[in-house]
């Protein structure tokens, strides 16, 4: 029973987190929103970060050893629980749901994430080389938890506005992916935190660059310059158009 409310309150915690999004000021700025929407990720790097080098009862320790007391757990699902918010993505493409992006940039958009992410995973994996709770190298952080975070950010953005409630179960299935790699020893918790906290913060950079991307290009169509210019009997106006 013990095991199964852990499950369910990460699964809860993270997703109502990340559900709380959507609130905003009345009066909202960008860099506002993006610092609010920034707080959720780096708490989870922290709590991560603290749990890994903490001692006593919060420490990964006695915490992987509390969740593991009697548990016999074993399974791959989450190799392909990961990948599913890409595949509800695919789907709601299919059936014509409006997204942000075309397919193409869709594409493209997962392509550098994932591989932005991977690089990142890759390099903490490295730099920290911490041993897994089963005896195994590159525990820190979990690569799974951390792809499956990325993918979910994917489909929160493109489905946020015209399927808000479908756009967060990538998190449901993230979360899921995390839990699981605990549940089979193949990671600790602060593995898992600090996964999640990186893969949404990635996706979640991109797409802020991306936006301002965007906007500076409408700027630019959209320049106009007007000069009067003045002769002996005639005034005009001399015009530089951008576009």
């Amino acid at each position: 029973m013990t095991k199964f409310l852990f499950v369910l309150c990460m699964t809860l915690t993270l997703f109502n987190q990340r559900s709380g999004y959507c609130q905003t000021d009345s009066i909202p700025t960008k860099k506002d929103n993006f610092l609010k929407k920034s707080i959720v990720p780096l708490s989870l790097i922290g709590a991560g970060i603290y749990v890994n080098y903490a001692g006593g009862s919060l420490g990964k320790v006695s915490l992987q050893n509390h969740i593991q007391n009697g548990l016999n757990f074993n399974t791959r699902a989450e190799d392909f629980i990961q990948f599913t918010p890409l595949a509800i993505l695919a789907a709601a493409d299919a059936i014509g749901l409006k997204t942000k992006n075309n397919l193409k940039t869709q594409a493209k958009n997962v392509v550098i994430i994932t591989a932005t992410n991977y690089v990142l995973v890759k390099s903490f994996k490295l730099i920290t080389n911490e041993t897994r709770p089963n005896g195994s190298k590159n525990s820190f952080p979990s690569g799974h938890t951390s792809n499956a975070f990325a993918l979910a950010g994917i489909l929160h953005h493109e489905l946020k506005n015209s399927s808000p409630i479908l756009s967060y179960s990538g998190y449901v299935l993230a979360t899921t992916t995390g839990a699981f790699r605990v549940l089979n020893n193949k990671h600790w918790v602060s593995d898992v935190l600090v996964g999640a906290g990186v893969g949404m913060l990635t996706t979640d950079v991109f797409y802020k660059i991306q936006d301002h991307q965007t906007t500076l290009k409408k700027e630019r169509k959209t320049t106009a310059i007007f000069v009067p210019s003045f002769r002996e009997k005639s005034v005009g106006f001399t015009g530089i158009i951008n576009f």
